[in-house]
C-alpha cells in the first residue's frame, strides 16, 4: 500500500511538473512573440524615421538647388547684328540671377573688343563686340562666361551662338 501511495505521489508530482513546464514554455513563447512584435514596431519606426530624415534632407537639397538655380544668370538674345565674315555684335539680356566680375572668353577663335560689363549685384545687358571671326567660319561661336553668382560662388558656363538658327544655347541645351 505504501508503494502505491509513493507511486501516486510521484505521478502527481510528474503531472504537476509537466503542466508547470508547459505553462512556463507557453509564457516564454508569448514573451518571445511580444518581443518580436516590439522589434518589428521599432524597425517600422526606425524606417519611418529614416524616411522622414531622408525627406528632410531631400527638401533641404531641393531648397538648395532652387536657391542655386535662382542665383544663376539666364541669358536671352536681345538683338545685335552678326556679320558672318567680319564680326559684329550681339546683345544678351540677363533675365536670371545677378552676377559680379563677369569675364567672357571666346573659345573657337573669335576676338572680342575688350569691354567692362557693369554687373555689380545686378542684372543687365551684355554687349559682345566680335571684332574678328575665326577662319573658316564655324557653325557657332562659343564663349565661356566666368562670374561670381548671387551666392558668391565662382561659376563658369559655356554659351554657343548658332548662326543658322540665330539662337543661343548653353552646352548643347537650348536656353
Amino acid at each position: 500500500m505504501l508503494e502505491v501511495a509513493v507511486l501516486a505521489i510521484t505521478a502527481a508530482i510528474v503531472l504537476w511538473y509537466t503542466f508547470e513546464t508547459r505553462r512556463i514554455r507557453v509564457e516564454a513563447q508569448n514573451q518571445n512573440s511580444a518581443l518580436a512584435e516590439q522589434n518589428r514596431m521599432l524597425a517600422e519606426q526606425n524606417g519611418l524615421l529614416e524616411r522622414q530624415l531622408s525627406m528632410v534632407q531631400d527638401e533641404k537639397d531641393r531648397e538648395r538647388l532652387k536657391e542655386e538655380a535662382a542665383a544663376q544668370p539666364y541669358f536671352r538674345i536681345a538683338g545685335g547684328s552678326m556679320y558672318h565674315a567680319t564680326g559684329g555684335t550681339f546683345n544678351l539680356t540677363n533675365l536670371g540671377g545677378p552676377m559680379r566680375r563677369l569675364r567672357v572668353e571666346p573659345l573657337n577663335g573669335a576676338e572680342l573688343k575688350k569691354s567692362e560689363w557693369p554687373f555689380v549685384d545686378s542684372q543687365g545687358a551684355v554687349k559682345l563686340d566680335v571684332i574678328a571671326m575665326p577662319k573658316p567660319l564655324p557653325e557657332r561661336l562659343s564663349f565661356r562666361f566666368s562670374y561670381l553668382d548671387k551666392l558668391g560662388e565662382e561659376r563658369e558656363r559655356v554659351f554657343h551662338y548658332v548662326f543658322a538658327e540665330k539662337r543661343l544655347a548653353e552646352e548643347g541645351i537650348d536656353t
